[in-house]
Order: structure tokens, then C-alpha cells, then sequence
């Protein structure tokens, strides 16, 4: 988180909620989210994007459940968070 708001101070000390599962990936948009320092949410939306870009359509289950893994397992979201 730290170094997420060295880079975006501009976010620090701000909450943003974070679907666990994107929406632009096929997660709902009341799906479950969990809320995040907003500077390393924006980590994390990155990190999405670089792995599966805007525009690429929604990928299958497996791919989804791949692309969360990497992500998550690069940028963890906290415990207790349902991933």
C-alpha cells in the first residue's frame, strides 16, 4: 500500500470499494467488493488491465479464474475479503 501511494499521493488516504471481480471481466455490478486504500485499488485495476485489456471481451471461466489468481496473488486484497 505503501509504495501504491508514493506512486499515486494524490489517492492516499482515500477508500474506494473494488469489485472482487471486475465488471469489464463479467463480474456484476452488485457483485461483492471489498474496500481498499484507493491508491493501491488503482494498483490492482492496473495490474487487470496489463493481464486482460479493456476490449478483449469477457474472458471464459478458466481464463477468468487464472487471470484473478495472478493478479491477487501479486496484489493480495485483505483477509476475509472472499478471495
Amino acid at each position: 500500500v505503501r509504495a501504491a501511494q508514493q506512486t499515486y499521493p494524490k489517492l492516499k488516504g482515500k477508500t474506494q470499494l473494488h469489485h472482487i471481480t471486475p465488471k469489464y471481466l463479467g463480474g456484476a455490478k452488485n457483485g461483492p467488493t471489498v474496500p481498499l486504500d484507493a491508491a493501491y485499488h488503482q494498483i490492482i485495476t492496473n495490474e487487470f488491465r496489463a493481464v486482460w485489456g479493456y476490449g478483449k471481451g469477457v474472458p471464459s471461466a478458466t481464463e477468468l479464474q487464472n487471470i484473478m489468481k495472478q493478479v491477487y496473488s501479486k496484489y493480495p486484497l485483505p483477509p476475509n475479503s472472499g478471495f
